[in-house]
C-alpha cells in the first residue's frame, strides 16, 4: 500500500475532518473519531489529528466513509509535514484505561484489586500526574472529574 500526501480540504456534514490526496484529487481521507464543528480552523484540526487517525473515505467530498485504514502524511498549508503520531498518545491511552478502572471499581468495590495501582491513593496520584502532562487536556475528562472520582472511590471502598 502505497502513502499518499494529504491536505485538509475542510469539515463535513457529519462534522468529520477531511483531507484530499494532493495528488489524486479523487481520492478522500478523514477521520470518524475525533469530530469538530462546523467551519473549524484548519490550525485547529491538525492540533488534534494525526495521520494514524485518518481512514479511507472513498472520491466524493461527502461520502460514506469506506473506513480503510490509510497510509497518510498529513502536509499543513506550508508543504510541511506533520508528525504521524501524537506524541502523547499513550498518556491519553493510559488516563482513559485508568478512569475505565475507576468507573469498574465503583460498581464492584469488592475489585478495589483491579485498579492499576496498588491501592486508591497511587491510582488516582497516576491520574493526576497525567491529566498534569497532557498539553491538550481530554474532552472525555475533566480535572473535577478525578477529583469526584477519589471521592467516590474513597467513599465506596471505606467499608471494603
Amino acid at each position: 500500500m502505497k502513502t499518499s500526501a494529504v491536505s485538509f480540504v475542510n469539515i463535513d456534514d457529519w462534522n468529520r475532518p477531511v483531507f484530499k490526496d494532493i495528488k489524486d484529487n479523487s481520492r478522500y481521507f478523514g477521520c470518524l473519531d475525533i469530530l469538530f464543528p462546523y467551519g473549524e480552523t484548519e490550525k485547529n484540526v491538525l492540533k488534534k489529528v494525526v495521520s494514524s487517525d485518518l481512514v479511507y473515505f472513498g472520491t466524493c467530498f461527502n461520502c460514506e466513509p469506506m473506513g480503510t485504514p490509510a497510509r497518510v502524511t498529513i502536509f499543513n498549508p506550508e508543504g510541511i509535514e506533520l508528525s504521524q503520531e501524537s506524541p502523547q498518545t499513550f498518556e491519553y491511552q493510559m488516563l482513559g484505561r485508568l478512569q475505565g478502572d475507576c468507573l469498574y471499581v465503583l460498581y464492584h468495590p469488592s475489585c478495589v484489586h483491579a485498579l492499576w495501582g496498588t491501592d486508591i491513593n497511587s491510582h488516582m496520584n497516576e491520574m493526576y500526574r497525567l491529566w498534569e502532562v497532557l498539553r491538550i487536556k481530554p474532552e472525555w475528562i475533566t480535572l473535577d472529574d478525578i477529583k469526584r472520582f477519589e471521592m467516590e472511590l474513597n467513599y465506596v471502598c471505606s467499608s471494603c
